[in-house]
């Protein structure tokens, strides 16, 4: 049974947010690493989803006094609802090792060459830095790594700063290189090489399938790069919905809308090439994983549509809505770069750009290609769509750099 407590929407919403982006990412790990632990972190994780989704809903309906209410609050179950959904589908994604679906090499390239895994360390209680920050530790210098969240027995802590006390028996959810997600698990688990191992056998597994399947290599390749493209798109889909919900933008709701009419054309064609390949495999069960995870990404960006309409829909919002998405003290602002403007060459995190406008770009659009959270050494060209917030008084300035000199 869970029992009600008041807690702000807003905060609602942000913690479902921050904890379905969790659940994706660790989700993908789960399959990096063939760990079943990480997978039943995401089901308890989804437990949590579960319970917010509660407190969401009896929010609402404890501030609709009539039926023009209820219909003006609506839109908050939808984005409730919305990330829930995404948060089931990063579960599917982990059930996939947790039910041994079909542990295949495609899924394991494309994640290998995504971005940096994320892993699960169990803070040892042998471990010298018990009960120290990580400030204290250091544990980005020390290690290369970064602790992006914390579960303490059944709480969590979502972006840990360098006051963040470190106790025995913490769950820590550690992105990084696999060598420095294993430094990590020396200073502050039990030291073992689990990871480093299993990214080995992982290449090993690699190499030779590819040469014992060199009958059907386009077929494989054309399937990694789809699934690189359906990954990669639906998880920027996730932060841009809430950003354009957060911030009223229909500038980048539309820009997700468009991302998931590209993700239902994308998916079809994975499904025939998955069809295709099955005619030529001696056990097509072994593709069972590939179809969750495509099904799993179109579910994601079919969440994320829905956020992204309650803005391009215009609708008449609670005034509980209206506050929610007014109480912040930052903007998002959607910008081309023009020929000859002062951004071209610079790198996305230059300092010019978060000295001079204090915003921080948080997705890069090139010709057709979308790149969410891009690499601060990126280099920004000219016609790149710059999705960036920050401070309101920092998109004029922003808009202003974007033009040609």
């Amino acid at each position: 049974e869970i029992s009600f407590r008041p807690i702000s929407v807003r905060k609602l919403i942000t913690e479902m947010k921050n904890t379905t982006e969790l659940m994706i990412d660790l989700a993908y790990s789960s399959i990096l690493f063939n760990n079943e632990e990480i997978g039943k972190e995401i089901y308890k994780l989804e437990e949590r989803m579960d319970t917010l989704t509660y407190y969401v809903m009896i929010n609402t309906m404890l501030a609709a006094r009539d039926v023009d209410s209820a219909k003006k609050l609506a839109p908050i179950n939808t984005i409730a609802h919305a990330i829930n959904k995404i948060a089931d589908a990063a579960a599917d994604i982990a059930g996939i090792i947790v039910q041994k679906l079909g542990y295949n090499e495609i899924l394991l390239d494309v994640i290998c060459h995504s971005a940096e895994p994320i892993s699960r360390i169990e803070v040892s209680k042998k471990s010298k830095y018990i009960n120290q920050t990580i400030g204290e530790i250091d544990v980005r210098s020390e290690t290369g790594a970064d602790i992006v969240a914390i579960r303490r027995e059944m709480d969590w802590i979502y972006d840990p700063n360098k006051d963040t006390q470190i106790m025995a028996g913490d769950i820590l959810i550690v992105r990084g290189a696999v060598p420095c997600i294993h430094m990590v698990n020396i200073l502050l688990g039990d030291g073992s090489s689990s990871e480093l191992q299993e990214c080995k056998k992982i290449g090993e597994k690699l190499a030779k399938d590819t040469e014992a399947r060199e009958n059907i290599r386009s077929l494989l390749e054309q399937l990694e790069i789809m699934l690189f493209q359906l990954k990669s798109k639906s998880e920027m889909m996730v932060g841009l919905s809430f950003y354009s919900i957060l911030f009223k933008s229909e500038e980048v709701a539309r820009d997700v809308v468009e991302m998931e009419e590209i993700i239902d054309d994308l998916h079809v064609e994975f499904e025939k090439k998955i069809l295709n390949l099955a005619k030529l495999l001696k056990n097509p069960l072994n593709l069972l994983g590939l179809l969750r995870i495509g099904i799993a990404t179109e579910t994601i960006s079919d969440a994320c549509e829905k956020i992204a309409e309650i803005v391009l829909r215009k609708l008449e919002l609670h005034p509980l809505l209206n506050f929610i998405l007014s109480d912040a003290d930052e903007t998002i602002v959607r910008v081309q770069v023009e020929e000859n403007s002062s951004l071209i060459e610079e790198k996305v995190g230059s300092k010019l750009i978060q000295v001079e406008t204090g915003m921080r770009i948080i997705a890069l659009r090139r010709d057709d290609d979308w790149v969410y959270s891009p690499n601060k050494n990126l280099k920004i060209e000219t016609g790149d769509i710059l999705i960036s917030i920050g401070p309101l008084n920092g998109k004029k300035k922003l808009e202003e750099m974007a033009l040609a000199k």
